[in-house]
């Protein structure tokens, strides 16, 4: 206590929490957005596994009526799979992301506050492509992992305005992150039209899902040989 009976000030070795706009690695604040973040990405991928539900058979005796019910669970189980594949690449490239990073910027931290928003969403283009298996829902899901693609471009973008890496990049690293992350957008942006081409629809879904895969695949290694740096 102090002469006057009031407590004494106390400081932060990080300066004042009330104007500060960095948060350094290894601080409650920096930690606590990486919890966060991590809670999400849990939350949401529960959410989609939740969607799968046990198939109703007419007759549990009957081997034709439990494959006909697995078989109606296809459109789920296949929207669950590729989520939960794209949910896996997401938060490992995020983690790997997070640990080139000295601290976050009041900036960064918005940028990410919207790039979980997103995750938390997927539930929503996942449900509709496994309840309505059909090319307009494969299209809006492939369009919003796309969009979800390019909200890491904008982190990436962030935190290299910001100085938020442990050293600088040099140029050539610079576009190597910028134009990987892009990768499955331009991916995403053209496989998703393919699905509404004017053809029967098994086949147009299946183009579009092979398309996607070969072209963020292709695309990510055009990248990575155009613009090489030490990892």
């Amino acid at each position: 206590m102090t002469d006057d009976g009031s407590a004494p000030e106390a400081t932060s070795p990080y300066g004042d929490p009330w104007t500060t706009k960095f948060y350094p690695e290894g601080t409650p604040a920096f930690e606590r957005v990486v919890l966060f973040s991590d809670g999400v990405f849990a939350i949401s991928l529960t959410l989609m596994a939740a969607a799968v539900t046990v198939p109703i058979v007419k007759d549990s005796a009957s081997s034709s009526d439990m494959l006909n019910a697995l078989l109606s669970q296809q459109g789920s189980l296949i929207a669950f799979l590729l989520t939960a594949l794209w949910v896996a690449f997401y938060w490992k490239a995020n983690h790997r992301f997070v640990t080139t990073l000295r601290g976050m910027s009041s900036r960064y931290i918005t940028a990410t506050l919207v790039y979980l928003i997103m995750i938390a969403l997927l539930p929503l283009p996942t449900g509709t492509l496994g309840e309505h298996w059909n090319p307009v829902a494969l299209a809006f899901f492939l369009l919003y992992l796309s969009m979800v693609s390019a909200m890491e471009a904008v982190l990436i973008g962030v935190a290299i305005k910001d100085r938020l890496y442990v050293r600088a990049l040099d140029a050539r690293e610079r576009k190597r992150y910028l134009y990987g992350s892009l990768s499955p957008v331009c991916a995403g942006v053209i496989a998703a039209p393919i699905a509404l081409l004017p053809i029967a629809h098994t086949p147009a879904m299946v183009l579009s899902l092979v398309t996607m895969m070969v072209l963020a695949v292709t695309f990510g290694s055009l990248v990575r040989r155009r613009y090489p740096v030490d990892l």
